[in-house]
């Protein structure tokens, strides 16, 4: 039995957000200050990603909109530093280091990585992918996720955990980077 279309589409979705994660990091981290930590503003981009995820037209670039989703976010982000007077750039400024950082991020190395995120979720245990599926289908917090599956939070976070770690080892051997980690 086939699953309803719109849960291929929210799949679909999750598996482009979940692929794009480290360009994205990437490209906040260009654009922030040195030793601001892109992982809040980050986390921001990927909620209104998510509440946007209807105006994706799927087959057109899916890094290309992100990006765009983030730059706004670092604009605000960089209006707020302004007026508790921590920061003084314009929006002019911001934008060509963006268009600068956008374009100097390696295609084919995002690419690359995309196809062994997708390869190493089959390998996952179907239980495993299905809690992935679940917990980042919703933008809830983990307590009332594991409240909705009947189960302590911090047993969800080490599940999840787990399962990271499990897809970041399975992606770097899918690379070739073992030896890095």
């Amino acid at each position: 039995m086939k699953p309803p279309p719109e849960q291929n589409a929210d799949l679909a979705f999750t598996l482009d957000l979940a692929s794009h994660q480290a360009a994205l990091a990437a490209f906040l981290r260009s654009l922030l200050p040195v030793g601001t930590d892109p992982r809040d503003l980050q986390q921001e981009v990927n909620i209104t990603l998510w509440k946007k995820k209807e105006q994706f037209e799927p087959g057109t670039n899916f890094k290309a909109w992100t990006f765009q989703i983030a730059r706004y976010h670092v604009l605000n982000h960089f209006r707020v530093l302004k007026r508790d007077r921590r920061l003084v750039f314009d929006d002019e400024l911001v934008a060509r280091i963006a268009d600068h950082a956008e374009s100097s991020i390696d295609n084919d190395m995002l690419q690359a990585r995309r196809n062994a995120l997708r390869g190493c979720l089959v390998k996952l245990r179907q239980t495993d992918r299905e809690l992935l599926e679940m917990r980042y289908a919703d933008p809830e917090s983990i307590e009332d996720f594991a409240r909705r599956q009947n189960r302590n939070p911090g047993t969800v976070r080490a599940l999840l955990r787990n399962i990271r770690k499990a897809l970041a080892r399975c992606i770097r051997m899918e690379l070739g980077e073992e030896a890095l980690s």
